[in-house]
C-alpha cells in the first residue's frame, strides 16, 4: 500500500505532496493570532528564587510577541500563500519537480514571488 497524501480541495496543491502537507493559512483573524503570539516563559515558583537569579530571568518575561495590527496577520497569511505558490511548480510527481529534485535546470511556469520580513 503506498503513502497516503493529504486532499485540501486546491487542484495546485492536491496533486503535489508537498504542498498538501504544508500548513494553510489561518482561516480567522483569532487563528492567526493564535498562530502568531509569542509568551514569555514564567513559573510561579520563580518567586522563592534569591533575588540575584530573578533579576537574571527577568528579561525572559521581554520576549514576547502579541500581534495586535492586522499587518501582522496579513504577512501571515501572505508568507503561507507564497511558500504554497513555492511548491506547486516543485512537484516531485511530475517529471519537471523530479529534474528539480536532481539539481537539473528548468523552466518553471512562473516565478514565486519573494516575501521578506523585517523587525527589530
Amino acid at each position: 500500500m503506498g503513502p497516503t497524501y493529504l486532499t485540501r480541495g486546491a487542484e495546485e496543491i492536491d496533486g503535489n505532496p508537498i504542498a498538501a502537507h504544508l500548513p494553510l493559512a489561518p482561516e480567522t483573524d483569532a487563528d492567526a493570532f493564535i498562530a502568531l503570539a509569542v509568551k514569555p516563559e514564567f513559573d510561579f515558583n520563580e518567586r522563592d528564587l534569591p533575588n540575584s537569579i530573578r533579576r537574571l530571568r527577568l528579561n525572559r518575561l521581554r520576549r514576547f510577541f502579541l500581534p495586535q495590527l492586522a499587518v501582522h496577520r496579513s504577512a501571515l497569511s501572505g508568507i503561507c500563500t507564497s511558500i504554497h505558490d513555492g511548491y506547486v511548480a516543485r512537484n516531485p510527481l511530475t517529471a519537471a519537480g523530479q529534474r528539480l529534485l536532481h539539481g537539473y535546470n528548468v523552466d518553471l511556469p512562473y516565478s514565486p514571488l519573494i516575501t521578506m520580513v523585517a523587525g527589530y
